[in-house]
């Protein structure tokens, strides 16, 4: 007797197949994070700069920031959720409440924040701008202290994971730098391609950072962000954010015929999703089995893998 093992088969889809969703308001929304089942995103415009889901992301409550300002990214960490922005009297916001109310937070430099995230108990910032440009705060965004980077560049992006840091950058002699001391202390590495680095995320043990620009526009290290290879993106397009869940890598773009791509084998490889609209993607975060992302334009400024 032939025991077929077909029942057995699972074969991963996630990030295969999207659906648009209506925001809370017609902002533009620029990052969104997850964190103790909640989705929350955050804008740079409208009377209500905050949105939040409780259902992964199928439907949206308007909430109003603690200042109206160019809020443009968000993190998670330790029962906090902490807001950066490049404009406004207080360039951090802080929610202990699932993002239902806010407080601000003078931030250490008044400085272009642009990217923030969490890991081992800090809370890191990096900015475009400034004579320090990280920040760390360890009392969860309540204070927060300057730290010279590596290199005065143009950071956009920062991620945390195996107990280091890594951010990257648009600009500059090296596009990537590292910090094994919870930000303390910064030093540069090469980037693979001097590349527009957008966005950098961690999973599955190693760093992958997507491109605006290059030949190349996704580049990986296997070794905490010591050293990093080129990889061909599924398209040449203007992607600005990646996350990981569940073994699966998804990039998102602002520009291009499919502005979706997905990995399943550690980013070695990239396929083309299309987006359920064309909308210019700008963030993608992954949460209780599903990757949501956020638009500033668009009839429907927020889809979620279903």
């Amino acid at each position: 007797m032939i025991i077929s093992n077909l029942g057995f088969l699972h074969v991963n889809n996630l990030g295969l197949t999207w659906e648009a969703v209506a925001s809370a308001a017609a902002n533009n929304w620029i990052s969104v994070a997850y964190g103790n089942g909640v989705f929350v995103a955050v804008s740079s415009s409208g009377t209500n700069r905050v949105m939040r889901s409780t259902d992964d992301g199928a439907n949206w409550t308007a909430i109003a920031a603690s200042e109206n300002n160019v809020w443009g990214s968000i993190a998670y960490g330790n029962g906090v959720f902490v807001a950066v922005s490049n404009d406004g009297t207080n360039r951090t916001m802080r929610s202990t409440d699932d993002g239902v109310n806010w407080t601000s937070v003078a931030a250490s430099e008044d400085n272009d924040w642009y990217s923030i995230t969490y890991g081992n108990g800090v809370f890191i910032a990096v900015s475009r701008s400034g004579t320090n440009r990280t920040m760390k705060s360890t009392d969860d965004g309540v204070n927060w202290t300057s730290v010279v980077a590596s290199e005065a560049n143009q950071w956009d992006s920062i991620a945390y994971g195996n107990g280091v840091f890594v951010a990257v950058s648009r600009d500059g002699t090296n596009r990537t730098m590292r910090s094994t001391n919870d930000g303390v202390s910064w030093s540069s590495v090469v980037a693979s391609e001097s590349n527009q680095w957008n966005d950098v995320s961690y999973g599955n043990g190693l760093f992958i950072a997507v491109s605006s620009t290059g030949t190349n526009r996704t580049m990986r290290s296997t070794d905490d962000g010591v050293s990093w290879s080129s990889v061909l993106a599924s398209e040449a397009n203007t992607w600005l954010s990646v996350s990981y869940g569940n073994k699966v890598f998804i990039a998102v773009s602002s520009f291009g015929v499919n502005e979706i791509m997905r990995s399943t084998d550690d980013g070695v490889s990239w396929s083309a999703v299309s987006d359920p609209e064309n909308n210019p993607w700008q963030s993608v975060t992954f949460g209780n089995g599903v990757f949501v992302s956020v638009a500033p334009s668009g009839t429907n400024r927020v889809m979620r893998s279903i």
